[in-house]
């Protein structure tokens, strides 16, 4: 039984594919995802700055969490998002910039949902979806 004053609480939330997808495709139309990582394993991780979604797919029947935590992006992350119409060098000098990462990572974290928001909103709106709470 999922406890809706505990907010909180739960570092990841087992949900149906039907709402992982939804949560995926918001985090793909709003470009947050930071990393992924294929442990392989059958367990796929896409990271934001503030959680992650995690895939069992060697598990039958495939299992689909959302889980507390993000991570910073690598280098290579500010070279897909440098500046259009730069050179080439212009363009790696800019990702490899400290000030620019920082700012970036800045706006960045004005968009990506805390995991608290996205477990509230989560429990308000799609209930029946949570399957568990770890």
């Amino acid at each position: 039984m999922l406890d809706f004053g505990k907010l909180e609480g739960p570092g990841a939330l087992l949900v149906t594919k039907n709402l992982f997808d939804i949560i995926y495709a918001y985090t793909l139309k709003n470009k947050l995802i930071t990393s992924t990582y294929d442990h392989g394993r059958g367990v796929n991780r896409r990271y934001t700055l503030s959680y992650c979604l995690q895939t069992n797919y060697h598990m039958s029947p495939k299992k689909y969490y959302i889980k507390r935590g993000g991570r910073h992006p690598p280098e290579s992350w500010f070279l897909e998002r440098g500046g259009a119409g730069l050179s080439i060098q212009e363009h790696f000098d800019l990702a490899q910039s400290k000030s620019h990462q920082n700012k970036v990572i800045g706006e960045l974290r004005l968009i990506t949902p805390s995991f608290e928001s996205i477990h509230r909103n989560i429990l308000r709106k799609f209930p029946s979806d949570v399957l568990r709470t770890y």
